[in-house]
């Protein structure tokens, strides 16, 4: 086209030339001799003059007709990539019709000029991509066939830069977007031009868009069908793709996109199946695992595009290429992926086919790998059931095809066979195969499962191997196979719908009961417990027969105990069975595991709703007969605390444990503290045994209730619960539910059994439990009955368990207390200064003032955790209890008797903060409804830490033990945010700290160091020359192995610090390691190696 008629025409577009300042702004963009920036600069004045109305296409076109026409390329180039650059950044530029078509036009006459034939490209993608609502079809074709003719044609796409290519491919695209029917007329030479011109590309950001264009291509023009072949052929030499993009790759492609976009390519018609196919398969072959794994992922892919009958053809090849994987590979990831091509191409040939047409598809696989299965014992067969197993896995259909061709083969060779280890793997092959029935994906209804037609053969192999006793089925691999397969055939059941006959239930769960309780193999026993509760938990029809013949089997071994003689009961050191397990067999090992196994189990509600008052019963009968072992009698309560704990049960068996069951256990216990210990037994070894069962068994009765407590709804309930124990311990009302109680009952009184007070326990779990801002009865009376217990006379480890629980008791209620309520104000002025004072007086009996601190600390952590203005004075006066002098007559409990002089109560003290601060299971937590102020451990931190390290640098030698033992408590309970912002103070005391001979000072201070070697690297190094030394010290530290293990846990976490910090100190300790790999204790040694090996 002429440049005038050109200008011409787009001059109707409108506007006046421009100013003389256009002619030197297109000069200075078209001038080769100018660099870049004033090229940018040049093209913005331009672009802002478009947007500011100064300036139109006409008179810019105007002013470039001494450009446009210049013989020198390179201005030529220059002025046809202004136009294009205004076509490109200005989108929204008004042109007519007639200025698109001409501006058309003449960049495809001007593809003819091949210097300039990347602006040209780049001017035509800008108007088929801004102005393609007004661009004809005949300007579209035109440009096609430009394109063709003058690029294509003349073999010059090799040549062109990436943005030239690009461009080219995205005119294909923008083609067939907008301009769909048109290209579809054009037919096959549509299409023979994209394949040219997307052949041989390399770069990366142009194959993404090749790839995505490629299966629009097959899509809209139906004529690919005579290039197939060679369609094919351009996208196959892209595979595998090895593209590994660059840290920080501007572009942001990866490998996944090019891997996506070329599977695309491959999978977009099943016409290329018999290239695509034949092609993967030899790529399987190939000894790079990652084409292995990409070929069969690919290979996968388009088996799920093409249909069945375009691959049928070919599926004996593809069953062999991966089955030769799955048995031959060496490499774990390649049988994976294998094993997962195999279960997705069996799931998309079940799509698309039916029952009868898809058995010749499956018929090269299951032949194969059934055959195989006729070795059992070898490695192939065994990788032959994992590929019936996935192929099974796909879908329903499949499943069918693989029963039908491999169950009943496995059945008659299983009947057949007499080889103990052949039966076993044959076994575990068909527990393996009909495992796969229970996945959601092939459940079915009952007429349609696909085990209906083999249920009966497997479920008599399985009950003639657990009942049978012939050496055949001794095997506990043999036995656990059986279980797993009677538990398969159990859960196969739809909900609310049995799978096998009723009388099959009942058979199935009574050998499955009895190898739970009667195996001698704990594995056995163990996977028939897993067995029964699954079944339980997953099927609610088997509730009934696992309470009818379940769980008479398990209250068995207790009752049978309860008849016979216990003569060996008495002499029993307690040693003896609270410690090691005693030998496998005996009376009270099955008594526990039956226990246990009812624990299990009662997390179904209507078999706890069926368990607790059987359990109760037996608890009752052992109170009148006294025949059960002491250990035993333990488990038995520990079993029914653990029926409800600590997942909660409904709310019907909680309502039965709360007006029934804890009443009537709570009653036992009642009758019992009430009776003279002389009463039981004259034996002493039995009173000490039954005293210690004693506690044991109120812990586990305090768990009870507090589970109770917690998870009593509404909120009525849980406080008549509370009101009426609190009322039972008060003797303010006798009438609670718990008959069995009499007028003897009053844990309060001083002269109380050591027996009844012991049951506060149970009093401060529920106390603790209840909701906050309830009111609670006789608060004031229940606060003095519990201080009166911790001040008693009594002396032992009975008596400070019961002071203890008493102090809690106090900190629960002073916790709960309303804000501003009146009994809280009086405590705080009457009561805490006396527990103060005693404290402080030296001449109290040293265990009259451990039991006061004790109670402070618990006080002061229930203030503390309100948000109490009152906690903060008071942990003060912990800090100055830390340098307290010893009384005369006071006793020290450290172990190094250089440190005598330490006061006991400084040390208490000093622990009393890991009470303040650390978290209770029982009390004080979240899940019993206690105030909690967030952020209350980093207040009282930040509050006590001056005062701490004041006192440290002003105290004594004997003292600053305690104030170490304190700090190093306090650390271990705040959030690492807080503590790292004061380790340029805190460091120096942890160094300190190591050089203590106080056992639970270092373990607390390896503790905060390990965390500070993690968290706080930079500052650990500048300390190394003082942390080793003493780390390497206290790995010789004999009084506790436990020290040991963690200085040696420290000395491996050094190596996380900066090598040119740490190398300098390694021949140092490398010879401080070598005394430890002979240490006298298994884990330290252990400790010592790994530690030993890293550091070499």
């Amino acid at each position: 086209m002429d440049l005038s008629q050109f200008m011409e025409v787009v001059a109707g577009a409108g506007g006046n030339s421009g100013p003389d300042t256009v002619v030197k702004q297109i000069d200075a963009f078209v001038s080769p001799d100018k660099d870049e920036d004033a090229h940018v600069q040049a093209l913005n004045a331009l672009l802002l003059g478009f947007k500011t109305a100064k300036l139109t296409l006409a008179s810019l076109v105007e002013n470039m007709e001494d450009y446009l026409p210049n013989p020198d390329s390179a201005i030529r180039r220059r002025s046809t990539l202004l136009l294009a650059e205004v076509l490109t950044r200005l989108p929204d530029l008004l042109l007519d019709h007639k200025a698109v078509s001409f501006l058309t036009t003449f960049f495809s006459d001007r593809l003819q000029d091949y210097h300039c034939l990347a602006e040209v490209l780049k001017g035509l993608v800008a108007l088929l991509r801004n102005h393609h609502s007004i661009l004809s079809a005949n300007d579209a074709t035109r440009v096609l066939r430009s394109v063709i003719a003058e690029v294509l044609d003349q073999s010059y796409v090799s040549a062109m830069n990436q943005a030239a290519r690009s461009s080219l491919l995205h005119i294909f695209s923008l083609l067939l977007e907008h301009h769909r029917a048109t290209m579809q007329a054009t037919k096959s030479d549509f299409v023979f031009a994209y394949l040219r011109a997307m052949d041989g590309e390399r770069d990366p950001r142009n194959l993404v868009v090749a790839f995505g264009v490629f299966p629009r291509v097959i899509h809209a023009i139906p004529e690919y069908t005579i290039f197939c072949e060679e369609l094919f052929e351009v996208v196959s030499v892209y595979f595998p793709i090895t593209f590994n993009p660059k840290p920080n790759d501007p572009y942001g492609i990866t490998k996944a996109d090019l891997v996506n976009g070329l599977r695309g390519c491959f999978g977009v018609s099943p016409l290329f199946a018999p290239y695509a196919i034949p092609f993967l398969l030899d790529k399987i072959s190939s000894s790079v695992n990652e084409t292995k794994i990409e070929a069969m992922a690919t290979l996968e892919y388009c088996v799920a595009c093409y249909s069945a009958a375009h691959v049928a053809t070919m599926m004996d090849d593809i069953w062999k290429a991966l089955v030769n994987e799955v048995q031959t590979s060496k490499e774990a990831r390649v049988v994976d992926v294998a094993l997962a091509s195999i279960t997705s191409i069996s799931r998309s040939l079940a799509s698309s086919s039916n029952s009868t047409t898809l058995a010749p598809l499956f018929a090269p696989l299951l032949v194969g790998c059934v055959r195989h299965l006729q070795s059992p014992d070898s490695k192939i067969a065994i990788a032959s059931g994992k590929i019936l197993q996935h192929t099974a896995n796909a879908s329903i259909l499949s499943c069918n095809e693989v029963y039908k061709a491999a169950l009943p083969k496995l059945f008659g060779q299983y009947s057949q066979e007499k080889r103990l280890a052949h039966r076993q793997s044959l076994l575990d092959t068909v527990v393996a195969l009909i495992q796969v029935a229970n996945h959601e994906s092939i459940k079915g209804a009952q007429d349609t499962h696909p085990l209906n037609s083999y249920k009966e053969p497997i479920f008599n192999a399985c009950i003639d191997v657990l009942s049978c006793t012939d050496t055949l089925s001794t095997s506990t691999k043999t036995r656990s196979t059986a279980i797993s397969a009677l538990q398969a055939l159990l859960i196969s059941s739809v909900p609310g719908q049995a799978f096998l006959e009723p009388a099959q239930h009942e058979l199935a769960i009574r050998h499955i009961t009895r190898a739970t309780l009667e195996d001698a193999e704990t594995s056995v026993r163990s996977l028939g417990l897993r067995a029964l509760a699954e079944v339980t938990r997953s099927q609610p029809l088997f509730e009934a027969v696992i309470i009818q013949h379940t769980l008479p089997a398990l209250y068995q071994p207790l009752r049978r105990q309860q008849s016979e003689t216990q003569s060996d009961v008495a002499p029993m050191a307690i040693a003896q069975w609270e410690g090691e397990e005693s030998a496998p067999g005996n009376k009270q090992d099955k008594g526990k595991w039956a226990l246990h196994c009812i624990t299990i189990l009662s997390s179904n509600s209507q078999v706890c709703r069926t368990v607790l008052p059987e359990l109760i019963r037996i608890a009752q009968s052992e109170t009148k007969q006294n025949q059960l072992a002491p250990s035993l009698i333990v488990a038995l309560y520990e079993s029914i605390a653990a029926t409800i704990h600590p997942t909660i049960p409904s709310a019907e068996v909680l309502a039965d444990c709360a007006n029934t069951h804890g009443p009537a256990l709570l009653a036992l216990l009642i009758k019992e503290s009430s009776v003279p210990a002389q009463a039981m037994s004259d034996n002493d070894s039995t009173d000490s045994v039954n005293e210690f069962t004693f506690v044991k068994r109120v812990q586990a009765c305090a768990t009870f209730f507090r589970a109770i407590t917690q998870g009593l709804a509404p909120k009525e309930a849980k406080a008549n619960f509370v009101h009426s124990l609190v009322a039972l311990f008060m003797r303010n009302n006798v009438d609670v539910g718990v008959a069995a109680s009499d007028d003897s009952f009053a844990p309060f009184r001083p002269d109380a059994p050591l027996k009844q007070q012991l049951l506060i326990l149970v009093c401060t779990d529920v106390v603790g439990s209840y909701e906050k801002d309830e009111s609670l009865p006789h608060v004031k009376e229940l606060v003095e009955h519990l201080l009166g217990l911790v001040h008693s006379t009594r002396q032992g480890e009975q008596q400070e368990l019961v002071s203890t629980s008493a102090s809690k008791c106090i900190a629960a209620i002073i916790n709960k207390l309303p804000d501003g309520d009146a009994y809280l104000n009086e405590f705080l002025l009457t009561h805490v200064p006396r527990l103060l004072a005693i404290t402080k007086n030296e001449n109290t009996d040293i265990s009259e003032r451990s039991d006061a601190l004790t109670t402070l600390a618990w006080v002061v952590k229930a203030l503390t955790m309100r948000g109490s203005v009152a906690c903060t004075p008071l942990a003060q006066e912990f800090v100055e209890l830390l340098s307290l002098p010893p009384a005369p007559a006071e006793q020290t409990s450290l172990d190094n008797p250089s440190q005598s002089q330490v006061s006991l109560v400084s040390m208490r003290a000093a622990n009393a903060f890991d009470v303040i601060l650390g978290e209770s299971d029982h009390i004080l937590n979240a899940k019993s409804s206690s105030r909690i102020r967030i952020l209350y451990k980093q207040k009282l931190f930040t509050q006590v830490l001056p005062s701490l390290l004041t006192g440290f640098n002003e105290s004594n030698t004997q003292s600053k033990p305690c104030y170490l033992l304190a700090l190093s408590n306090l650390l271990k309970h705040i959030p690492k945010s807080v503590l790292l912002t004061e380790l340029t103070r805190i460091f120096p005391l942890v160094l300190q700290a190591m050089d203590s001979t106080n056992k639970e000072l270092l373990l607390s201070t390896l503790s905060t160091l390990k965390m500070l070697l993690i968290d706080a690297p930079a500052l650990s190094a500048s300390h190394l020359p003082s942390i080793v030394p003493g780390l390497l010290r206290l790995s010789l530290y004999k009084p506790a192995f436990e020290v040991r293990i963690g200085a040696l846990e420290n000395v491996a976490l050094l190596l996380a610090l900066p090598y040119h910090n740490t190398y300098p100190h390694q021949s140092a300790i490398l010879q401080g390691l070598k005394p430890t790999l002979d240490d006298p204790k298994r884990d330290v040694r252990r400790v010592a190696v790994r530690t030993s090996n890293q550091w070499h």
